[in-house]
């Protein structure tokens, strides 16, 4: 596991950056209370009809902090929460079509977490994943790095805080 992730990479930063052990309790925290309100399915958030954007942006967002705190599918308290996270993300069916800004967000979030993902387990689901995301994220990218209009006008005006 590269830098900061490792229990001694841990120690490191939490003596560098004077991080307290209220900090580290609250992360832990945070963590349980995600391992037990993670759905069957691997997912976060409700299960409503037509939420499944913003299920995948929860699952993603929850995933990357498992992830940045060290967590992998090998993990002892977590692993379980992580192997069923990063399966429903590697199972994702991208789409280049720009349905809403959501989607934009989706697409991007769900990358970023199988690539944090590959970069740790080296999984070969995860890097088809990611390189599936990175390919869609690619060709909704304008020329200027922009994104198209998210509200589905025929106007343009570029947008980068999905990249």
């Amino acid at each position: 596991m590269p830098g900061n992730r490792t229990d001694e990479g841990k120690k490191k930063a939490n003596k560098e950056f004077a991080v307290d052990k209220l900090t580290i309790n609250s992360a832990l925290k945070a963590l349980l209370w995600l391992k037990r309100t993670q759905n069957s399915d691997g997912t976060w958030g409700e299960l409503k009809r037509g939420n499944q954007d913003f299920r995948m942006n929860f699952t993603s967002l929850a995933t990357l902090l498992f992830l940045a705190h060290g967590e992998t599918p090998q993990s002892k308290n977590f692993g379980k929460t992580v192997l069923k996270a990063l399966r429903t993300l590697s199972r994702h069916e991208f789409s280049e079509k720009h349905k809403s800004s959501i989607s934009h967000y989706r697409e991007a979030l769900v990358t970023y977490a199988v690539s944090e993902g590959y970069a740790l387990t080296e999984a070969p689901s995860l890097k088809e994943a990611m390189d599936r995301g990175v390919r869609v994220c690619l060709a909704r990218q304008q020329r200027d790095g922009g994104f198209k209009d998210y509200r589905g006008g025929s106007t343009y005006e570029p947008d980068v805080s999905a990249s």
